[in-house]
C-alpha cells in the first residue's frame, strides 16, 4: 500500500512526480482553474484504481489554492476533522504542455483534466481527484461509528478492509482490538503493544452486563502483512486461542461490489455461515427479483433448500437482507452481509 506516497505531500517530502500515464485533457484556458481544490480521493493503479476518501482512509486534508498572479497556496492537515490546524505553503504554479505544474521545494505535482476530473499525478501510479466541494468522510464516520446512522447512510461509504495491516499507518492496536471484538462479539479493547517481545495486553472496560476483563496475548506480523495472534485472560495461564487474519478473508467473502455482480456469492455465503453444516453453491443459487432492488432467493443442497426474502441497499458498500420466518421457533431471522463479515 502506497499511503506515504500520498502523506508525503501532507509533510512536505513529496518526491518529483512524473506525467500522468492516463489519458488526459490540455487545459488551455488555466483561468478556468483558480480559486480553491480540495483533495477528495487517491487512486492507486496498481491496485485496481479502487477510489479511496482523503479523510477516510487517510484521516488527511489537503486544500490547494491556485491565484492569478501565479502563486499558490497548500493547507495540510494529518488530521482530516480539524483543517483550521492545518499547516499553510506558499508554492507556485505555471502552465506547461497543457498541464497546471504546482513546484515545491521537494517535487513537482502535475494537475490535468481527466473525464472532466481535476486530477493531480504524484507518480505513474498514483493520481488524487480534486474537487471544487470537500468530500469528507473521515472519523465521523469510521467503521466504530456507524451505529448511529440509518441503513442508507451506511451503505453510501465506501469502506476499506479494516482487518488487513499496512506497514504506513503503524496500526496492529486497532486490528487486534478487531479481532479481539469479532472473537467475542464486543468493540472498545484498548490494546497496548510491545514490539520488541511481540507481545500484548488489552483491556474492555466491561458494561451493564459483564465485568472488565484483561488479556493477554502475543502477536506476529506474517510476510504478507496480515497479522496472527494467541491471547488468553490475564488471570489464566490456560485457554490461548489462536488464529491468523481470517478476518480479511471473511470480510471479502461478505462484501458486495458496487454493481451487485457478486450478489449471488455474497448471499450464498450468508446462508452457508447461517445454516451450519450446509454446503450451498452459488451456481445453484435461485434469486427471484420482486420489486427494485428486492425479492426471494432459494439456496440448494442436494435435496435440501430454504428460502429467504432479501432486500438490498445499494451504494458504495451495498448492503443485502436475508430474512426467513423459522416457524419452529416463532421468530423471523434477520442477517445483513454486514453483521456477518465483522464476526468470527
Amino acid at each position: 500500500m502506497k499511503r506515504r506516497i500520498i502523506a508525503a505531500i501532507f509533510t512536505g517530502m513529496l518526491i518529483t512526480a512524473s506525467f500522468p500515464a492516463i489519458a488526459h485533457a490540455e487545459i488551455e484556458n488555466p483561468e478556468d482553474y483558480m480559486g480553491i481544490w480540495y483533495a477528495n480521493y487517491v487512486i492507486y493503479s496498481d491496485e485496481s484504481s479502487e477510489r479511496h476518501n482523503v479523510a477516510e482512509y487517510l484521516n488527511q486534508y489537503l486544500e490547494m489554492r491556485l491565484m492569478e498572479d501565479g502563486s499558490a497556496y497548500m493547507e495540510m492537515s494529518y488530521n482530516s476533522e480539524e483543517p483550521d490546524s492545518a499547516e499553510i505553503l506558499k508554492v507556485s504554479w505555471k502552465l506547461e504542455d497543457g498541464k497546471i505544474l504546482v513546484s515545491l521545494e521537494e517535487g513537482d505535482i502535475y494537475l490535468d483534466t481527466v473525464d472532466g476530473e481535476f486530477v493531480g499525478s504524484l507518480d505513474e501510479d498514483t493520481q488524487v481527484i480534486f474537487g471544487r466541494e470537500l468530500v469528507q468522510t473521515g472519523e465521523a464516520q469510521s467503521l466504530d461509528n456507524l451505529d448511529d446512522l440509518e441503513d442508507s447512510e451506511k451503505a453510501k461509504i465506501p469502506k476499506e478492509n479494516p482487518y488487513i495491516y499496512h506497514p504506513e499507518t503503524d496500526n496492529p492496536e486497532e486490528i487486534i482490538a478487531r479481532y479481539l471484538g469479532a472473537a467475542n462479539l464486543e468493540k472498545g479493547y484498548e490494546v497496548s503493544l510491545d514490539e520488541d517481545n511481540g507481545t500484548f495486553t488489552a483491556h474492555w472496560a466491561g458494561d451493564e452486563y459483564y465485568d472488565p476483563r484483561d488479556y493477554v496475548g502475543s502477536y506476529r506480523i506474517t510476510d504478507d502483512n496480515y497479522i496472527n495472534i494467541c491471547w488468553r485472560e490475564a488471570t489464566s495461564e490456560y485457554g490461548d486461542k489462536c488464529y491468523g487474519a481470517v478476518l480479511v478473508d471473511r470480510w471479502n467473502q461478505f462484501t458486495i461490489n458496487e454493481d451487485l455482480g457478486n450478489l449471488a456469492e455474497v448471499m450464498t455465503a450468508m446462508a452457508n455461515d447461517i445454516n451450519s453444516g450446509r454446503v450451498f453453491t452459488a451456481y445453484r443459487t435461485e434469486i427471484t427479483e420482486g420489486s427494485e432492488n428486492q425479492g426471494a432467493v432459494k439456496f440448494i443442497d442436494e435435496d435440501y433448500e430454504v428460502s429467504y426474502s432479501y432486500q438490498i441497499i445499494p451504494g458504495a458498500d451495498p448492503m443485502v437482507t436475508l430474512t426467513r420466518y423459522d416457524s419452529e421457533y416463532d421468530y423471523e431471522q434477520v442477517y445483513t452481509n454486514y453483521q456477518l463479515r465483522e464476526m468470527l
